[in-house]
């Protein structure tokens, strides 16, 4: 019996309804709409925070080609227990397809209610489970019909039989009974359309349910390759010379897969065309099989062209001699009248004959490459083809191949041998996808029955994780913490528990483990709002596993908390800030292609015969999808030519999820959870194939970036510098202007004074227009780089010196000589004296303005409260716009009538006293 997809919510219940019957209460009941089938369910009478907990069935079909199949979910008032003159309509969810997850990781969401229109006025919110299952088909029974009349009494016993053959059949059904329902097909419209009677004079109460029949299979439709093949008619052949050098750009369609995957791949979408980088011809030659070879041995297949070699793995001995392998040679417009050799090499006794690694020549085939046919898109793939090996002596075979010349975008170009690779199958193109990781949190609320005299603490543990609450003295053999301990764990959940112990502590530093319990990752609840948990006791047992004596017990609530994203890369670059609970993701909203040309003038990494040569590929990465481009080997100006595309979601405002700001994580915790997410993916792709290197993981989380380094605080200085320089040059004008340096500016802006001072209301005006003429002016120095790039004068890394240098990549802990790291600490004392003569500068400041009014200095305290009294009562009296004009006018008045020592509010400022004399 085949699997049917069944879409399942379960509608819990409804919080704080709108009234609408007019005493103060609701009768809602929650009609439920999914891919033409609609669902209903009771109502409940009176109550503005109604519970159903219904469990709903809907039959899920081929996912939409342009936009994911929406799930309608509308909350109406019944009339008929509490009558209103308005509509009875109390809120609407839409939900996208794209957000249900697969059985086991649903949870109870609360989706807040919305508008049907802008009038509408709603309140309230909706409890739901969505998620997807899959069941087992059931065949369902012949319909029951009404007696025939008597001249088709005859015919009854045919019927009964097509309507049981229009059930739909599974993907293993015979072809022979394909072509028995399709011929009786014609009596399916029939028992449709007494269904429909049925259901049309069926219980009114049911008239919300759609007439489609529960379990009936979905036919699944083939993978997109397949429909296309069978879908076109075989292209004409083209002779290579004949067709212009360049194919035109491949479209790549993704294929449609189930809905346990990931979003970006579920539907069809048009992918890269390769329109963002340059074109390279290869010449592509695929060997399928031999036959009628005179060697009981792996034969092995040389292939030469234009001056370059590959020889295939051994051939697997079955019927025939099998490689199955696809090679691509780099083809240019020059080598366009090369030849192509193709030749079979048996691995026994080497002779005369003998040339690849001690190998006996079978036999060979030539062909001209100017004769190759060239792949044109949308041409289906070329059918291999038995060609006479020749020059192999008297016994000769048959060797089957395929040869064309196409582009980077063809389908056989990721998996084949690539002469810029060197062969290296690892040295691939690869797509890896980053783990889900989720946020455990362990709240341990006490403990009972511990029977522990000296203080004690709960220990958790998972994996390489660990956490400790606080120590504590029981009392009356109980104990309180409510302390949160969180983790990062990734799925899937069954590598590694949970494990909670009892540690007892004697003296200062020595503990005992007095208890363990264990609780299974995949048992865990998982959460996706702040709603709260129910706690649960695990019991200790004695961690010999001989003795299993009870050690008391916890209460703890523990739960995967969905609804934060896991950060793993610092917060500034950070690619995708979606949660990790898949239901509250948003639909993309487009995407983004990237296309990796190349590199110039990189830097020799090996030596290769005395020349300095590397292996370079690129690594990119956007969110949970990281791209590996394949690694050219043995050059120092490598081009790929690769093109990769990435889903892109909203980055709303606020770009965090809401669980972020509703409860917040601490800055110094959330850099640990961090540095922890970043070694799990690092462990993660490690066991990929090929891999993903630490280094490379770490370096593209920017894992360091917070360690010591004197060039970024040398930079990260230049920088505050870069930003206070707009402040420090009006600063300097506003000095200039005020020593009549430019005495038609001072007029002007004598002029603009008065103009401010009697008529305030243009002041945030002239700000404005002041800031928009800024803007303005700026506009033509704007940065032409696009996209943003590393800057080596912003970074210094031009100016640092080599001990910085390898001070920055030195390992934690340090692992150089004696003498350099006393120097390195030497040279850190240095700065750090001069940062706490800074610090020791502003604390007394800060220490001076405190000492204007708590009399440490009575002469000086007395002299400042007098002055505010003065000033106080002068601006009593006096209005306040003749103030600041005089205030202004003295403030730029000539250098003729100022005094060139230092003036006399600032020496008062500067005599009051601090703390710097009583400090050591």
């Amino acid at each position: 019996m085949a699997a049917v997809r069944k879409l399942i919510v379960e509608v819990v219940d409804a919080r704080n309804l709108l009234p609408k019957d007019g005493h103060g209460t609701s009768s809602p009941y929650v009609i439920l709409d999914f891919y033409g089938q609609r669902r209903k369910t009771r109502v409940v009478a009176r109550n503005l925070n109604p519970v159903w907990n219904e469990v709903l069935e809907f039959n899920v079909g081929n996912p939409s080609d342009v936009f994911g199949d929406m799930l309608e979910v509308d909350v109406n008032h019944d009339r008929n227990l509490g009558p209103t003159t308005r509509t009875n309509f109390l809120g609407r969810v839409r939900l996208d397809s794209r957000q249900f997850v697969k059985k086991g990781e649903e949870a109870l969401i609360y989706y807040p209610l919305e508008k049907k229109h802008l009038f509408s006025w709603v309140q309230g919110e909706l409890g739901l489970k969505i998620y997807f299952a899959d069941e087992m088909a059931v065949t369902l029974p012949p319909t029951v019909q009404s007696p025939p009349p008597i001249e088709q009494a005859k015919a009854e016993p045919k019927l009964s039989e097509s309507v049981q053959d229009t059930v739909p059949t599974t993907e293993t059904e015979t072809p022979q009974d394909k072509e028995k329902s399709n011929d009786e097909l014609t009596t399916a419209p029939k028992v449709t359309q007494t269904e429909a009677s049925d259901h049309e004079t069926g219980d009114p109460d049911n008239s919300g349910v759609d007439p489609v029949q529960r379990g009936t299979p979905v036919k699944q439709e083939g993978p997109v390759h397949d429909q296309l093949r069978t879908s076109r008619s075989m292209p004409d052949i083209k002779i290579g010379g004949d067709i212009p050098i360049g194919p035109q750009p491949i479209p790549r369609v993704s294929s449609i897969s189930s809905f346990t995957t990931d979003v970006s791949d579920r539907f069809p979408i048009e992918r890269s065309s390769f329109d963002l980088v340059e074109k390279m011809h290869y010449l592509f030659i695929r060997v399928v099989k031999a036959r009628s070879l005179p060697t009981p041995g792996h034969p092995v297949t040389k292939i030469v062209v234009s001056g370059c070699q590959m020889i295939s793995k051994p051939a697997r001995k079955t019927m025939y001699f099998e490689w199955d392998q696809t090679f691509a040679f780099r083809r240019d417009t020059q080598d366009s009248g090369s030849i192509l050799e193709i030749s079979v090499w048996d691995p026994l006794i080497s002779s005369s004959m003998s040339d690849v690694a001690g190998h006996n020549f079978l036999g060979g085939i030539c062909f001209d490459t100017g004769e190759i046919l060239l792949r044109d898109p949308p041409d289906s793939p070329l059918a291999p083809q038995w060609y006479r090996l020749e020059g192999g002596g008297a016994h000769r075979g048959d060797l089957m191949l395929a040869t064309w010349v196409g582009t980077q975008a063809d389908e056989s170009f990721p998996e084949a041998w690539k002469t810029d690779t060197a062969g290296n199958p690892s040295s691939q193109s690869k797509i890896y996808q980053s783990p889900k990781l989720w946020y455990l949190r362990a709240t341990i609320i006490e403990a009972q029955d511990t029977a522990l005299s000296s203080s004690f603490q709960i220990k958790a543990q998972l994996g390489f994780q660990v956490q400790k609450t606080k120590f504590i003295i029981t009392r009356n053999g109980s104990s309180s913490w409510n302390e949160d301990l969180m983790f990062v764990a990734a799925e899937p959940f069954t590598d590694q528990p949970l494990l909670l112990f009892l540690v007892e502590q004697h003296g200062l530093k020595e503990t005992t483990v007095k208890g363990v319990t264990t609780m299974p990752l995949a048992t865990i609840e998982r959460r996706v709002d702040d709603r709260e948990v129910v706690s649960k006791w695990l019991t200790f047992e004695d961690p010999n596993e001989e003795k299993r004596i009870y050690r008391g017990r916890v209460q703890v609530k523990i739960f995967f908390d969905g609804g934060y994203h896991v950060m793993d890369e610092s917060t500034h670059v950070c690619s995708d800030y979606r949660p990790t609970a898949k239901q509250l993701w948003k639909p993309p909203i487009g995407t983004i292609e990237l296309g990796i040309i190349g590199c110039k003038n990189l830097l020799p990494m090996k030596s290769i015969d005395g020349k300095g040569s590397t292996d370079a590929y690129a690594v990119a990465k956007y969110g949970n999808k990281w791209v590996r481009t394949r690694a050219i080997s043995d050059h120092l100006d490598p081009k790929w030519n690769e093109q990769y595309t990435w889903r892109v979601y909203d980055p709303s405002t606020p770009l965090l999820p809401m669980m972020h700001h509703i409860k917040p994580i601490g800055v110094v915790q959330q850099e640990v959870l961090r540095t922890i997410a970043v070694k799990i993916t690092a462990a993660h792709f490690s066991r990929s194939e090929p891999p993903l290197r630490r280094e490379v993981v770490t370096y593209m989380l920017d894992a360091d970036s917070h360690s010591f380094s004197m060039r970024k605080i040398r930079a990260n200085w230049l920088r505050i510098v870069n930003i206070l320089s707009g402040v420090i040059n009006m600063v300097k004008w506003l000095d200039d202007t005020r020593s009549w340096k430019n005495p038609t500016a001072t007029i002007l802006v004598h002029v603009l004074l008065m103009m401010l001072v009697w008529f305030p209301d243009l002041i945030i005006p002239t700000l404005s227009f002041y800031m928009f003429a800024i803007g303005v002016w700026n506009y033509r120095f704007r940065s032409r780089a696009r996209p943003p790039h590393f800057d080596p004068k912003l970074s210094l890394a031009e100016t640092i010196d080599g001990n910085e240098l390898d001070e920055e990549f030195d390992s934690l802990p340090c692992n150089r000589s004696n003498e350099m790291v006393r120097a390195r600490y030497d040279k850190l004392r240095m700065l750090g004296a001069r940062m706490q003569t800074v610090l020791g500068d502003i604390a007394t400041q800060g220490e001076r303005v405190q000492a204007l009014v708590t009399w440490r200095d009575p002469r000086a305290t007395g002299i400042f409260v007098g002055m505010c009294l003065v000033v106080a009562i002068i601006l009593y009296l006096v209005p306040s716009k003749l103030v600041a004009m005089t205030l202004g006018f003295y403030f730029m008045r000539h250098p003729i009538f100022k005094d060139r020592m230092p003036s006399k509010m600032l020496n008062f400022f500067h005599r009051l006293p601090s703390l710097a004399d009583q400090m050591l």
